[in-house]
């Protein structure tokens, strides 16, 4: 049974980092999972032209669209697509390209201002890990605002969310980034790793998480899948509450 419920509005939630290889499309697919569960309507929008996990473990099919966001014209084609088949009481799920830092400095804006037009929520899911690099990425997008943004620690680089320790460090002259995105509304969550030899299962069957139970995982894999489960369920919980327009 789902535990979420008032489920009346969709948002348009983009996935994005500056770089490859830091659990982006992971994210991603957790929020996937966590809508579904959730019973969400939802379309995605998958501008991965290289591995495209999104659409493969989603699709083939209208549930997820393959577009290129690579140029300014690519996100004003997948807007209008948003806005021409795309109800509004439909979660757009957007995952970014790597390396869409710059599309999303020069695009974002726009994006976010489409989603206040269509009267949609509107937030960003950065994927972290422990690098200066992330952290530089977001500061490059700060004009977009810090109040949508969703970070999502990601459990494979550091065992907690303490240990992310550039995310919290005090800048020369500012707070740490990460009092400044929740002073500013933000979210933080923890997404914990996921079993290895379960993730990989999946990941050949190309299953999404809810549907692990066709894999062929044994017991223990069963019983670990099922707990990763409910911990990604309960940090995406705030994600949720602020789509229904609930309290976090």
């Amino acid at each position: 049974m789902s535990a979420y419920s008032n489920i009346s509005r969709g948002g348009i939630i983009a996935t994005d980092n500056d770089k490859g290889g830091v659990g982006k499309s992971f994210t991603g697919l957790c929020l996937a999972h966590c809508l579904t569960i959730a019973g969400f309507a939802w379309v995605g929008i998958d501008g991965d032209r290289r591995n495209a996990h999104l659409h493969r473990f989603h699709g083939p099919g209208p549930k997820v669209r393959r577009l290129p966001l690579d140029t300014v014209e690519h996100w004003d084609q997948m807007i209008d697509t948003i806005e021409r088949d795309v109800p509004l009481d439909t979660v757009v799920l957007i995952d970014c390209p790597a390396g869409a830092g710059h599309m999303m400095e020069v695009c974002g804006p726009r994006l976010k201002a489409f989603a206040a037009h269509q009267g949609r929520p509107f937030m960003r899911l950065c994927a972290m890990d422990e690098e200066d690099d992330v952290l530089l990425a977001l500061n490059r997008t700060r004009s977009l605002g810090f109040d949508h943004v969703v970070a999502c620690l990601n459990g494979r680089f550091a065992p907690s969310p303490e240990a992310f320790e550039l995310w919290r460090k005090p800048m020369p002259t500012a707070p740490s980034l990460r009092e400044q995105v929740l002073n500013a509304g933000g979210i933080e969550l923890y997404i914990p790793p996921l079993r290895a030899t379960v993730r990989s299962q999946l990941r050949r069957a190309n299953l999404p998480f809810h549907r692990g139970n066709e894999a062929s995982l044994s017991w223990s894999e069963t019983q670990s899948l099922a707990n990763w489960l409910y911990q990604v369920e309960t940090a995406f919980a705030p994600v949720i509450a602020r789509l229904t327009g609930g309290a976090q």
